[in-house]
């Protein structure tokens, strides 16, 4: 929890200081919000609810923008949905709201059947620090920053967010955003079918996720392509791992519990300079904004994949790695 806080708190600094661009690329649409959405129906079955979602056949298979804060997003809005949730569903629809020659807009509707938002709080949500009803953070935790950080990068993708809502009888909240239409899919964003091997086999690989569902997730995509894995939830279980066995690759989540991956990062580093040798550790990392790549090679990591990713992606930032 202190640590989503200080996601939250560093993530609207950031923001506030126009310190965040849009890394625009090529983007399956379908899979990244398959990708999305398999560790918050994790969530949702854990709070006994159900969640569906739904893409028009109106959305094209690939568009141009920034995947990641379009992830963002819908990641917020779906995590405070299965939040203020006690009972009942949660649905999520995307549909194409208009397109030109040059750009398409998307609109996704976040549905859920929880407590709702009395009217006269509607406007004031989106705005810093605030919730519904000062209640609301003692009994459900939270820094109010999540749909004040949506509406800014809603923003940033030349869209708008609101919010439909009934006390007692659930919210729908609402963004659009704007893309570029695109007929050259980036190899980085292929579906797992289409995605390339791995160029080396039978790797021994030392996952460390203190996310249970991010954690399962991937540790399924790495033994599908046979892979040996040990998992790990902070980086004391990573260091004391690294220890006892020989890995070909770690993936390191950068913000956990106990240690972070940059201290569990440097510690194995600073082993391995007395052992002179070398293990690839690529940073898992969610939201990662400007300034982060560069803090994380100079913690000695050699390269970092932002969260959510598709299989294709961590095939790639594996077989990149691996080649060097």
């Amino acid at each position: 929890m202190l640590l989503n806080v200080i996601n939250d708190v560093l993530d609207f600094s950031r923001i506030e200081a126009s310190k965040l661009e849009l890394y625009m690329h090529t983007f399956a649409v379908r899979e990244t919000l398959d990708t999305i959405l398999k560790p918050l129906m994790f969530q949702a079955q854990q709070a006994n609810l159900q969640l569906e979602w739904t893409i028009a056949p109106n959305v094209p298979n690939h568009i141009k923008g920034d995947s990641d804060r379009f992830a963002q997003v819908i990641t917020n809005l779906v995590g405070n949905a299965i939040k203020f949730t006690p009972s009942g569903q949660i649905t999520i629809h995307v549909h194409t709201q208009q397109q030109s020659a040059g750009e398409i807009v998307l609109q996704v509707d976040v549905t859920d059947t929880g407590i709702g938002i009395p009217a006269n709080k509607q406007i004031a949500i989106f705005e810093a620090f605030s919730q519904a009803d000062s209640s609301t953070t003692r009994q459900y935790g939270g820094t109010g920053l999540g749909l004040t950080i949506s509406a800014r990068l809603v923003e940033l993708m030349k869209g708008k967010i609101w919010v439909s809502s009934d006390v007692g009888h659930g919210s729908q909240f609402s963004f659009t955003a704007t893309f570029q239409h695109t007929t050259s899919p980036n190899t980085s964003q292929t579906t797992p079918q289409e995605a390339s091997k791995l160029i080396h086999k039978d790797l021994h690989i030392l996952l460390v996720e203190d996310d249970a569902a991010n954690q399962l997730f991937t540790q399924q995509i790495l033994e599908k392509l046979g892979c040996q894995v040990i998992t790990a939830k902070n980086g004391q279980e990573a260091v004391s791992h690294y220890k006892k066995n020989t890995f070909d690759l770690i993936l390191m989540d950068g913000q956990m519990p106990l240690m972070n991956g940059i201290e569990a990062t440097q510690i194995i580093r600073k082993q391995e300079a007395i052992q002179n040798k070398h293990t690839p550790i690529i940073s898992l990392t969610a939201h990662a904004l400007i300034g982060d790549h560069q803090r994380f090679l100079d913690a000695g990591m050699d390269d970092y994949l932002s969260k959510p990713f598709t299989p294709g992606q961590l095939i790639d930032v594996i077989n990149r790695i691996l080649q060097t």
